[in-house]
């Protein structure tokens, strides 16, 4: 899955909509209240004419210090619900995962395909690049 960005670059006959992540380092620090963070690395690129990739020379970087803060300030301040909503949207989240797992239902396609996702969002909450779509 790819994806889209809202403020796309352009070069000669190419643009730049498609996100590529170079790096992505998930970390989590043992704790009671663990903590999660989050260095990534991406740059856009697009296709030419003939087909080709053609890649941004500029990759962008972004650092979550504490990506759960983030999330759910996210989820708080767009007007989702509270924290403890959020919690709660989270453990029926995983227990969902938990069921298409164990039953077989979750491939490993669908799997990188959030993933994927997920790194994208990350970025975007820390302000480096607009979802559009995907692909």
């Amino acid at each position: 899955m790819t994806t889209l960005v809202t403020d796309p670059k352009t070069q000669p006959a190419v643009i730049l909509n498609m996100v590529h992540f170079d790096s992505f380092t998930f970390k989590q620090k043992l704790a009671q209240d663990p903590v999660r963070e989050v260095d990534g690395a991406f740059r856009l690129y697009g296709f030419d004419t003939e087909g080709n990739r053609v890649f941004d020379n500029e990759s962008v970087g972004f650092s979550d210090h504490n990506m759960d803060t983030t999330v759910v300030t996210e989820y708080v301040t767009t007007g989702k619900g509270s924290p403890e909503t959020f919690v709660s949207e989270y453990y029926t989240a995983k227990d969902d995962v938990a069921i298409e797992y164990t039953s077989g239902n979750l491939s490993d396609a669908k799997l990188m395909a959030y993933f994927e996702l997920s790194m994208s969002r990350v970025a975007e909450l820390n302000g480096k690049l607009t979802i559009s779509g995907l692909e």
